[in-house]
């Protein structure tokens, strides 16, 4: 049976908070669109380059990837897109998957790369606030949250705007990702490539793996 659990490398703590729940919404869905059979499926976890190991960012990846390859059959990299998140994943994220297919040529990955901050993708959908903070008006959010020039401050007002000032940090970014609806975030173009790659990343791992040293 295939087994699949993702490794997630991604750029601080509230982006771990955020897209570890979330990857384990969306897997499942997923694999049951583009594998012929019900997958055994592990909860996804955070992945980071051991100690000592270089700063450089593909060197990270790569010895992240090499550190969790026997527990993790997917891994997904995270990068905040800073405005061009085409380059974003050229720049910051291929070097590192190049990196870990000299040693790993099955690897199975998917980019995660919102268009400027992954604050953007919390503001794209109104039931997470509705469930966390005394009704509120969907109108608070900005229609195209992927225009929006700094996602982090907008979620900051909508927040002060509802009541919920003082909500912040890794637990607000958890609850999130548990919560905030996948059919919702297909708004934002950036999601849906990552689903994309993601879905592709599950095909991938659904083969099996070639015999590794």
């Amino acid at each position: 049976m295939t087994y699949l659990c993702a490794g997630l490398f991604a750029e601080g703590k509230t982006d771990y908070a955020l897209l570890l729940p979330l990857l384990d919404q969306l897997i499942p869905a997923l694999a049951a669109k583009v594998l012929p059979e019900v997958p055994m499926i592990g909860p996804s976890v955070g992945i980071d380059a051991p100690a000592r190991t270089s700063r450089r960012r593909d060197v990270r990846i790569a010895a992240s990837i090499r550190a969790y390859w026997d527990q993790c059959t997917l891994f997904v990299i995270h990068s905040d897109g800073s405005g061009d998140s085409e380059r974003t994943q050229r720049e910051q994220i291929e070097p590192g998957l190049e990196l870990a297919r000299t040693e790993f040529a099955d690897l199975a990955a998917a980019a995660c790369v919102p268009v400027r901050e992954i604050e953007a993708w919390l503001l794209v959908d109104a039931l997470p606030f509705q469930k966390l903070l005394p009704p509120m008006s969907p109108l608070l959010l900005p229609a195209d949250p992927e225009s929006v020039l700094d996602p982090k401050r907008a979620l900051e007002e909508v927040l002060t705007a509802s009541g919920g000032g003082r909500l912040c940090g890794a637990d607000l970014y958890d609850f999130f990702g548990a919560n905030i609806d996948p059919r919702t975030l297909r708004r934002l173009p950036a999601f849906r490539r990552f689903e994309e790659q993601l879905a592709e990343a599950i095909l991938a791992a659904a083969r099996p793996r070639a015999a590794h040293a």
